[in-house]
This record gives structure tokens, C-alpha cells and sequence, in this order.
């Protein structure tokens, strides 16, 4: 179960990496895709390369989560706080940063460089959106794996007590808790 759990988080960090990686290269070629696959025009495509910030640090982010899920997920050594902590921080913490940071960014960009950078910025949000899929992927992948660790954890726990009375004896064991 170990193995799996970590198997689980590793295919995880891949996922949200390759989506990291997939949004680096889209910023090569944002000008192609508008032009010939969306068809922006000429006075939008002056305005590329628009960097998709919040899009780009919440994959980053995600990603730095998942990496810390790989080095606490299915050890016995460590508490399922971790794990709770990693799962609320992908659940709440990291959704919530990005739902205050997007509109920001926009309003940002808009009131800086003018309305066609705006289209150019939201055309780059359209493409990083498809860059996003394996992202989304790995991060439910994440929450199983979470979930996975903090059961095998609990498992283990139980597993680990009931061989200690085996061992020493109820009553042995009865005394020691008191």
C-alpha cells in the first residue's frame, strides 16, 4: 500500500509538472496559436507575450504541494497532519488565492496597457486553460492520494497497537496506559 500511495503522488507531481512545463511553452508560441488557431487580431497580437501570472503560480504552487505530498505520504514516521494540512492548502487555500488574484491581475493589465493587451492577456488565459488539464488531473489524483495516506496512516496505527498487546498482554497493556 505504501508503494501505490507513493506511486500515486509521484504520477501526481508529474501531471501538475507537465502542466507547468506545458504553460512555460505556451508562452513561446502564444502568437502563433492566436493567429492561426483563434484568430486574434493585428492589434492583439502586438500585444503578446502576455505572461498568465495567477495561472502560472497557481501551478506552481500545486506543484510545490504535491512535492511535499511525495516525502510524507505512506511514511509511518510522520502524523496525518501533514497530509491534512497538504489537503487543505489544495482544497481551499490554493483556489481561494487564485479566485483574489486573477481579477486583480486583469483589472491590472487592462488599466496598464490598455484594452487590447486586455484581449491579449484573456486570449492567453484561453490557451493556459487547455495547459491547465493534466494540472487538474494531478491535483485530483492528489486529493485520492491524501486521502490514501491518512487511512494507511490511521491503518498502520491500529495495526501497530493491536500487535503490541498481542505481545506484551492486555493487562500488561492495560497498565501502561494508565
Amino acid at each position: 500500500m505504501q508503494k501505490f500511495i507513493r506511486i500515486m503522488a509521484i504520477v501526481a507531481t508529474v501531471l501538475i509538472g507537465g502542466s507547468f512545463l506545458l504553460i512555460l511553452l505556451s508562452l513561446l508560441f502564444q502568437r502563433s496559436i492566436a493567429t492561426n488557431i483563434l484568430g486574434c487580431s493585428a492589434e492583439t497580437i502586438s500585444c503578446f507575450p502576455q505572461i498568465p501570472v495567477p495561472q502560472l503560480l497557481l501551478c506552481f504552487l500545486r506543484l510545490v504541494c504535491v512535492a511535499l505530498l511525495i516525502a510524507c505520504c505512506g511514511n509511518k514516521k510522520g502524523g496525518i497532519w501533514v497530509e491534512v494540512i497538504i489537503l487543505i492548502c489544495l482544497v481551499t487555500v490554493l483556489p481561494g488565492i487564485n479566485a483574489i488574484i486573477s481579477p486583480l491581475y486583469s483589472k491590472l493589465v487592462t488599466y496598464t496597457q490598455g484594452i487590447d493587451a486586455y484581449v491579449a492577456y484573456s486570449t492567453s488565459n484561453t490557451i493556459t486553460t487547455f495547459c491547465l488539464i493534466p494540472s487538474g488531473w494531478g491535483t485530483t489524483l492528489a486529493y485520492i492520494t491524501c486521502g490514501m495516506s491518512i487511512a494507511f496512516k490511521h491503518m498502520s496505527k491500529k495495526m501497530d497497537r493491536a500487535v503490541l498487546e498481542a505481545k506484551i498482554g492486555v493487562e500488561e497493556m492495560k497498565e501502561l496506559e494508565l
